[in-house]
């Protein structure tokens, strides 16, 4: 199949789990000898330069849309690119199938068959409303609007987890043979290697607590910090590790240091997969005390690496990956209290961190690169069956 992958306003160069997703998926398709291009506005190229040099072997052909965004995206130009004619550039192309990450691309009658791939809708802006503020949520507004359109024109969607399958098929009516729920997958291959390393985290004589994500309030970033601020008072045995980049990164570092706990809390910026993994490997914990959350990837990797885990009860978290007190805990967004209480048990039981590392590494086994490859190829196939009666 000749797929083209619609990224119009997603600058791939940005460390995150969907550009992982992407990558993976990408590689994965190549490798069984379909070909790839990723449809992008010029701001979105611009911010993928180096993305496109990591899939450089797969020859990955970017299509660029004659339609200018070089520096930040207002909300004008989001409904500029809404009603921009992307299938007419699309059809000289010969594309077999399109898979679409943004809701930005306005469907005629007469299409090239079509997925929606999306971790959004309505209950995730109520979250982001809820906990983050009406002012800071206008353009997750704006991009659920014009979702709606998307969804109901789409041949195929795709979600990430069985809460987002439950609600669309409750509140929009969306027929279940419309919508496929696809987690993210771990590199096994990757994580054997760095398991084959043969690093125990337990002989650390500290206890490594790190977070891996972006660095914004949004993520649980302060919260996390107050928590351990609260914990490191009783011990100071423990060390937090910030892994990532971020707009409240300064910020958050300038409290640390007021706080007089800038020993035992690092900042050590973006990583790539690989030194990103190491990383985790080496931490005794991994909290991710997000406002929002889809199925994140780093918390796949860090169960597949027998890390206990304490996260947000958001998104697909509970629904897939944290089974409360049995690999992990759960904890509600924003709740400092919650967070430091979790913090005191794992930190201080290492029976615990090693009763919940087996039980994430049980539960994340069938969450491979693979399997979201393969399943994400039977939708194309499917659609594409059915579009071309064949």
């Amino acid at each position: 199949m000749n797929i083209a992958i619609s990224c119009l306003t997603l600058q791939l160069d940005n460390i995150g789990g969907l550009q992982y997703r992407l990558k993976n998926l990408i590689e994965g398709f190549c490798e069984r000898g379909h070909t790839v291009k990723i449809v992008q506005s010029p701001f979105a190229y611009k911010g993928s330069r180096l993305f496109y040099e990591k899939v450089e072997e797969y020859k990955v052909e970017p299509i660029i849309i004659p339609h200018n965004i070089n520096k930040k995206i207002k909300p004008m130009d989001l409904l500029r690119m809404y009603n921009y004619k992307v299938f007419d550039i699309l059809d000289k192309y010969h594309i077999d199938i399109l898979d679409t990450y943004d809701p930005y691309i306005r469907i005629p009658k007469k299409h090239i068959p079509m997925i929606y791939s999306t971790n959004y809708f309505l209950p995730y802006i109520y979250n982001q409303i809820y906990y983050g503020g009406f002012k800071n949520s206008f353009f997750h507004i704006l991009k659920v609007i014009c979702e709606q359109v998307t969804i109901i024109n789409s041949d195929s969607i795709i979600v990430e987890n069985k809460n987002q399958k439950n609600w669309l098929n409750k509140w929009m009516n969306i027929s279940n043979t419309k919508i496929n729920v696809i987690l993210p997958g771990y590199d096994e291959n990757m994580v054997h290697a760095v398991n084959k390393s043969g690093f125990n985290s337990n002989v650390n004589e500290e206890t490594r607590i790190i977070f891996v994500g972006r660095i914004t309030y949004l993520k649980g970033v302060f919260e996390l910090l107050d928590a351990f601020n609260n914990v490191n008072k009783s011990s100071k045995n423990h060390k937090l590790f910030y892994v990532g980049d971020g707009p409240d990164k300064k910020k958050l570092e300038t409290i640390a240091k007021k706080r007089g706990i800038s020993e035992n809390v690092k900042f050590i910026g973006e990583r790539s997969q690989v030194e990103t993994i190491k990383i985790i490997n080496q931490s005794d914990i991994v909290v991710l005390p997000s406002y929002n959350e889809g199925v994140p990837l780093s918390i796949i990797e860090s169960m597949a690496l027998k890390k206990p885990i304490i996260a947000s009860d958001v998104g697909g978290i509970s629904a897939h990956l944290i089974e409360d007190l049995v690999n992990g805990i759960l904890i509600k967004p924003k709740n400092v209290k919650q967070l430091e209480k979790a913090l005191r048990l794992v930190c201080t039981d290492p029976e615990v961190r090693i009763k919940f590392g087996l039980n994430s590494w049980k539960k994340a086994k069938n969450l491979t690169n693979m399997k979201m490859v393969n399943d994400t190829l039977q939708v194309y196939e499917a659609v594409y069956r059915k579009s071309y009666k064949i």
